[in-house]
């Protein structure tokens, strides 16, 4: 747990996935990233997702969504979507310094999933960037004691 009655995302084993980086410090609009995922986006279109089971045991879902402050394409706008169960719970486009925050209603949801299509239309594969999931909080619900963690990232 990090904050007061709050579960670190990285505490939990993705269900699918995993996003892939080589960053180890990513830093979202000056700010260092002290628990995160992230995802290393090519010059090329790409997609991919990672998933995460809730149990049902949480109420609210919070982070910031962002793009690491050394990505070298400056112009990259991954599009994010955030599922419930396959249901759209929220979209965000951040961009180089703009980071999306991440407020969601996670109440009765079994499954998140949280997806990434990154519409860049270069010829390399080289990285363009990385996508940064800074600081994802699950709320528990009241009574529930999450099991230790499994992650140290």
């Amino acid at each position: 747990m990090n904050g007061v009655g709050t579960v670190s995302l990285v505490s939990l084993t993705p269900a699918s996935g995993p996003w892939t980086s080589r960053i180890a410090n990513p830093m979202i609009n000056g700010t260092l990233q002290q628990f995160f995922i992230d995802q290393d986006l090519p010059e090329v279109q790409s997609e991919g997702d990672i998933g995460y089971n809730l149990g049902r045991d949480y109420t609210r879902f919070t982070g910031q969504l962002g793009l690491d402050d050394n990505s070298p394409e400056s112009t990259l706008h991954p599009s994010i979507e955030i599922d419930g169960d396959g249901l759209k719970l929220a979209t965000f486009t951040p961009t180089l310094g703009h980071p999306a925050q991440v407020n969601i209603d996670v109440s009765g949801v079994l499954r998140l999933d949280i997806k990434y299509t990154s519409p860049h239309a270069q010829v390399s594969a080289n990285t363009a960037g990385t996508l940064v999931l800074g600081n994802g909080q699950l709320t528990p619900v009241p009574g529930y004691h999450p099991p230790p963690p499994t992650s140290s990232r």
